[in-house]
């Protein structure tokens, strides 16, 4: 799946942005942003200009370079999850983003979950009852479950099975987590004229560390990262 052609995210329009973003300072949401090398949370402060995004840490405040790239998301008034890329600027006193990318909504269903684009490594293992260690790619991630494809079908498991998985993608950490088997299903598709089973399992995650909750967090968020270079935001 190419990220360019993904129907997850919404464009906001301009006069919709900017009535969001003055929103948050009446209704402050915590702000998730991903550097290339950082993972932190802030929370708005003031607006100016309708393009100075200035804003205070959650925590411990982070050493940020003027110009570096930052991706953002915050769920809004509980509801909707947006996501932008956008630039820190340093002023004379302080630290802003700016509001002049585009901003995304990512459509609710699945819990925010992230399909994964083929072009992306990835393997998840997981370990059966009889101790048979099965491989598969991401299909699709959030903090609170991951669906698994695999090529052929996984023996002796079955719906609500704890089991253990080892989660490896390309340019993150890895996630060791348990996960409840919720569902399964598989699906033929016709690859280079032939047909092909593929075998999707889907799980829920048990008992998940805050660790391991930021740590999928940050995956996803490097994937909004691929979406908005590929569309040039």
């Amino acid at each position: 799946m190419d990220l360019k052609d993904n129907n997850q995210f919404k464009k906001v329009s301009s006069e919709d942005k900017f009535k969001i973003f003055n929103d948050l300072l009446n209704y402050p949401e915590e702000i998730i942003c991903k550097t290339i090398s950082s993972f932190f949370q802030i929370l708005p402060a003031q607006i100016l200009n309708q393009t100075k995004f200035y804003f205070k840490f959650v925590g411990p405040e982070i050493d940020i370079l003027s110009g570096e790239e930052v991706v953002c998301q915050f769920i809004f008034k509980k509801k909707d999850l947006y996501l932008f890329k956008s630039t820190f600027i340093k002023d004379r006193f302080s630290v802003y983003l700016s509001l002049d990318p585009d901003l995304f909504q990512i459509q609710r269903r699945d819990n925010f979950r992230m399909v994964f684009p083929e072009s992306i490594n990835s393997k998840v293992s997981i370990k059966n009852k009889m101790g048979n260690v099965c491989i598969g790619k991401v299909y699709d991630l959030s903090k609170t479950g991951i669906r698994v494809c695999f090529k052929d079908p996984i023996e002796g498991i079955q719906n609500d099975d704890i089991l253990d998985l080892d989660i490896k993608i390309i340019g993150n950490d890895n996630v060791k987590a348990q996960a409840v088997l919720r569902h399964y299903n598989d699906e033929t598709e016709l690859v280079a004229g032939k047909k092909i089973t593929k075998y999707y399992y889907g799980f829920q995650f048990h008992q998940l560390s805050s660790q391991n909750e930021s740590a999928l967090s940050a995956i996803n968020m490097d994937l909004y990262r691929n979406f908005l270079s590929k569309i040039g935001s």
